[in-house]
């Protein structure tokens, strides 16, 4: 798993952001994402990529998965963008 994250990002808050991720990942049997963790103001942004094989998902797992980190961190302080895909291509999130 890959980071960017904004350093004026609290640790713990990274720490949780990045836990939550992996236990959603594990959950669903993906592989290790890239991941972006930055903040601005009020507001956490959280860009989650899976490079997956083609038949591996679908929109419907992508949903699930946003879904699952959405549920976890609702209760941040902070207004969430959160942003989950999925690509077959490297180079196309990297």
């Amino acid at each position: 798993m890959r980071h960017l994250q904004n350093p004026a990002l609290e640790s713990k808050l990274g720490g949780r952001i990045r836990t939550v991720v992996e236990d959603v990942r594990l959950a669903g049997g993906l592989p290790v994402p890239i991941l972006w963790i930055g903040r601005i103001a009020d507001t956490v942004f959280i860009d989650i990529a899976f490079v997956v094989e083609p038949d591996q998902t679908d929109a419907f797992c992508e949903d699930r998965v946003r879904r699952a980190i959405h549920s976890r961190l609702n209760d941040l302080a902070e207004d969430l963008w959160l942003v989950v895909e999925f690509a077959h291509d490297l180079e196309l999130v990297e």
